[in-house]
This record gives structure tokens, C-alpha cells and sequence, in this order.
């Protein structure tokens, strides 16, 4: 340092240091008035500023005091330091103050550090660690964005560390920075650090891809997912997370010997504006969209003449279906409307019921859920009015009516007896389906049983209803079933074969010993 002089310097000379780390001097209030009562009590430090100007290196707080007071000058002493002396000298009088921010702080170093200081020398120089530097650096490298973004807020320094952290990212830096101080920081600091870590990731990919000199394209997602681009086959896809490299080692290690070759590779890249599904690189396969389009086509055009093949030989079964249906209806509205039922009534009921109740057990009806509207429909089909349709028993307008209690209110005015016939009838009808023509169990489970318990009442099976009943419609056996079931497998015959001689010679082997046993 050079010799100092002391003097008393006219304060509208004196000017603030610009390269003072601590920017805000605070509320200099109750020192303003303790040095407008007793004055200054400790000079300032000062050197010229060229054109009889002084700038302030120690007593930054005491000059705005002073003004604040009134003062007309100010007794300081006059040193000849060069800048960087100045900002180490500012910068060390700084730290030991503990309202100086860490950013402050860490612009202090890095206004050594554009003077030629370095780090070791600026540790050295403020009796700061070399970590502790450095981590006061990456500090001061935060965009002025970001450090606008937390200016209504003052973060810690492990805050300031944190949005530090994010140097390759400006905006993740402002969002977070727009959170300091706030409830939102850690909510923020997570799903931030996750959005670098992916782009990361994504950059540290396309680095490696540009290295290998490997083509790729880059994907948009579709209403917040993405989808296989056409002609081609997705192979893998590669998540952010384990480095891609090392990922894509792994999956073509492990993939199956004449696997197709991977000829294309999609960016699936996240801006991190919305979530997506599907997110990574996708690896493809492409093929010819030509002849798979013809294939296709081949394909729909098989199953078309499949389906058609198939309603032509099911037709006879669905006209006969309809036809029946009508008539069994047609019988038991004709039932329900006699003055006095048939003699043999009950037992056909009881059929009816026993058969409608197996159902239920059995799960083929489903009484109140699924099949009650059908239920419904099957008693108006045979006569039996629906009272929603009655002006006499209209409910309240809005009022909620379930379908069980419509089905109670249309047979209630039927006796027991045609109460329990046209709810057997129905449960049955509503559960039998065209196809059950078709099918064994259908036949002998419903069909059959419903046949059974009509004639009891009466009905006259047709000629056609009987071919149906005996299995008309129930497709053919296929021709090896029937071989494999009129003649057995060859070398089941030969072992039957076997087994029978050899049952022949036991039993004539033991004919003679037990002759000669009782002669002896």
C-alpha cells in the first residue's frame, strides 16, 4: 500500500465505488442522526478519481449517512490502490458483514477474477476457501433474468446454489428463481432439476448420434402422446435416464438372433411444457407400406368372405329363430287372455319356473341388471301393458322409477298364477338368443326346457320347431373329430391288441398249473 493522506474532502466530491459487491447499502437512518449529533467518528477511505473526484473503497454506508445528515464533508484518507487492490480490500471488508448476499459476493470474485486474479489468489487474498469461491462463482454467472425473476424474495445461499446448478438451462433457471422464497420452491426444484436432467440427456444422445454420423428425425407428440410413424415397426424405445449409449448397448445384446436391423430413429424430445407418454428414442424398422397395404387388404377381404359365409349359413337359423319366437308369443298371450287356464297349467308353470330359476342360478339370466329391460319388453310383446303408457298410473313428472318396479306394476293385474307364467316366460324368452340354435348348450339349457314346459300348457310343436329341437341347426362335426371318435389311433388298437393276448395266455398259463396242483 502506498502512503495515506488524511484530509477533510468536500462530500459533493466523494462518489460511491461501482465495483462495490455490497449494492444496497440498507437503511442508513439511526447512523445518520448518531453522526449528525457527535459527526463522523471514523474517516473513509478514498482514492482520486482524476478531475478532483474521490471514490470511496471503505465507508460506503457512512458517505450515505453523511449526506443524509447533511454534512459538508467528510474527514477520509487518500491511498493510491490500484482496481483490483480496491475490489480485494471492498470485497474483504464485505464478507465479514453478514448482510451481504451471496450473489454479491460472488460478483465480487468475479470482478477479480476480470482484473487476472485468480481463484486461488482471491482465496488466498479474502481468507475464503478455494470451494467456496468457486461455489460463489457459479453464483454470479446467473443470468440477470433469472436474478430479476427472485427479486421481491432473497434467497439462501443454498437457493442461489441450486438455480446455479441449472447453467445450461435459462428458463428452468427463471422459473425456479421466480419460486424463491415461496412456498412453490421445493415443488419447483424438483420437477425443474427432472426437466434438465431429460434435456440433458437428450443433448448428451444427439452429441453421440452426430459422432457416429447416425441420421435422425425429430417427433412431435399427437394430443399429448406419440405415435409409430407410418411404414414403420417399433423395435425399442429408449427412455431418458441411463445414458443412451449404454442403453442401446444393452437392448441389441439382448435381442433375439435375425431381429430386423434398426434403419430409422425417432427424437421423441420433451419441451417440458406438457407431459407426454411415449417419451425417448425410438428405434424402427421400416418396411414397404405397398405390399403391406395389400396384405392388408388380402387379409379384410378373406374375413369379409368368412363373415358372409358364415351369415349364409347361419341365415336358415336366424329366420327360424324369428319365426318360432312369434309363435311362442303368440301362444302365451293367447294364454294369458283365457278366462280359465288349461288343466295341466300348474305343471307347466312349475317348468316354466323351475326352468327361469336355473337360469338365474346359473347366471344365463340376469333377472334385475343386464336382461330386466329385455324382461320388460318380452311382457309387452305378449300383451301385457307397461303402465308408464297408462294415464291412470302416470308417476309424478321427474320421479325415478326403476325397471323392477315397472315390471311389478305390469303384472299386477294378473292373478298369481299368470303373474308367475308371464314372469317365467319372459326371464326365458329374454335370455334365449338365434344363436343358442346353434349351440348345444343353448339348446338342451333353454331352448329345450321352454319347449318342454309349452307343450305341458298345450303348444303344438311344429314340424320345423322339432328338427330345431333335435339338433337341425347345430353345425356338423368337423370329419377328423368323427374319424377320431369311429376309429381308434393305430397304436392304441395295437396296444389293445397286446393287452389282450397277453390277458389270453395268463389265463390259459393258469389252467394247466392249477390241474396239476390238484392232481398232486
Amino acid at each position: 500500500m502506498d502512503s495515506q493522506t488524511l484530509q477533510d474532502i468536500s462530500i459533493e466530491s466523494i462518489d460511491p465505488n461501482p465495483a462495490n459487491p455490497r449494492q444496497d447499502v440498507g437503511d442508513v437512518s439511526e447512523l445518520a442522526a448518531s453522526i449528525a449529533e457527535q459527526g463522523v467518528q471514523q474517516n473513509l477511505v478514498v482514492v482520486p478519481g482524476g478531475e478532483g473526484r474521490y471514490t470511496v473503497v471503505i465507508g460506503h454506508r457512512r458517505l450515505a449517512a453523511a449526506r443524509q445528515a447533511g454534512l459538508a464533508s467528510l474527514p477520509c484518507a487518500i491511498r493510491e490502490w490500484d482496481e483490483t487492490t480496491q475490489r480485494e480490500i471492498m470485497l474483504v471488508e464485505n464478507t465479514q458483514r453478514t448482510d451481504l448476499t451471496a450473489l454479491e459476493e460472488g460478483d465480487g470474485y468475479q470482478g477479480l477474477l476480470d482484473l487476472g486474479v485468480s481463484v486461488e489468489q482471491a482465496a488466498q487474498r479474502t481468507g475464503r476457501s478455494e470451494k467456496t469461491v468457486r461455489r460463489r462463482l457459479s453464483i454470479a454467472a446467473i443470468p440477470q433474468a433469472a436474478r430479476d425473476k427472485a427479486a421481491t424474495a432473497q434467497p439462501t445461499i443454498e437457493q442461489w446454489q441450486a438455480i446455479a446448478e441449472l447453467d445450461d438451462q435459462s428458463d428452468l433457471q427463471e422459473q425456479l428463481a421466480a419460486t424463491a422464497g415461496t412456498r412453490d420452491w421445493d415443488y419447483t426444484l424438483s420437477t425443474t432439476t427432472e426437466h434438465a436432467a431429460r434435456r440433458r440427456w437428450y443433448e448428451a444422445a444427439k452429441t453421440l448420434l452426430d459422432q457416429q454420423q447416425r441420421e435422425y428425425t425429430s417427433e412431435e407428440p399427437n394430443g399429448g402422446y406419440y405415435q409409430t410413424p407410418e411404414g414403420c415397426t417399433q423395435l425399442a424405445l429408449l427412455a431418458p435416464g441411463k445414458p443412451f449409449e449404454q442403453q442401446e448397448a444393452e437392448w441389441l445384446e439382448a435381442r433375439d438372433e435375425g431381429a430386423q436391423p434398426v434403419t430409422r430413429i425417432g427424437m421423441r424430445a420433451w419441451d417440458g411444457k406438457r407431459p407426454t407418454w411415449s417419451e425417448g428414442i425410438a428405434l424402427y424398422a421400416q418396411y414397404d407400406i405397398k405390399q403391406v397395404k395389400q396384405e392388408r387388404a388380402e387379409r379384410e377381404a378373406a374375413r369379409q368372405r368368412q363373415r358372409e359365409q358364415a351369415e349364409a349359413e347361419q341365415a336358415p337359423a336366424k329366420a327360424h329363430a324369428a319365426t318360432s319366437l312369434a309363435l311362442r308369443r303368440e301362444f302365451i298371450a293367447h294364454l294369458l287372455e283365457l278366462k280359465t287356464l288349461p288343466r295341466n297349467t300348474s305343471k307347466g308353470i312349475a317348468l316354466l319356473a323351475a326352468t327361469a330359476i336355473q337360469g338365474l342360478i346359473t347366471g344365463r339370466i340376469d333377472a334385475w341388471g343386464r336382461d330386466s329391460g329385455e324382461i320388460l319388453q318380452t311382457l309387452e310383446d305378449i300383451g301385457l301393458q307397461d303402465p308408464r303408457n297408462d294415464d291412470e298410473n302416470d308417476t309424478d313428472e321427474g320421479e325415478y322409477e326403476g325397471t323392477g318396479a315397472i315390471i311389478a306394476r305390469t303384472i299386477a293385474r294378473l292373478d298369481p298364477q299368470r303373474q308367475t307364467l308371464a314372469l317365467a316366460y319372459a326371464s326365458i324368452e329374454s335370455s334365449i338368443s338365434w344363436l343358442d340354435w346353434l349351440q348345444d348348450d343353448g339348446l338342451t339349457q333353454s331352448i329345450t326346457p321352454l319347449y318342454a314346459a309349452l307343450e305341458t300348457l298345450g303348444y303344438q310343436t311344429s314340424q320345423p320347431e322339432q328338427d330345431g329341437l333335435d339338433g337341425a341347426y347345430l353345425p356338423e362335426p368337423e370329419p377328423d373329430e368323427e374319424n377320431e371318435e369311429e376309429q381308434p389311433d393305430e397304436d392304441e388298437a395295437e396296444t389293445a391288441t397286446q393287452e389282450e393276448n397277453e390277458e389270453d395266455e395268463t389265463e390259459t398259463g393258469k389252467e394247466p398249473e392249477e390241474s396239476e396242483a390238484i392232481e398232486q
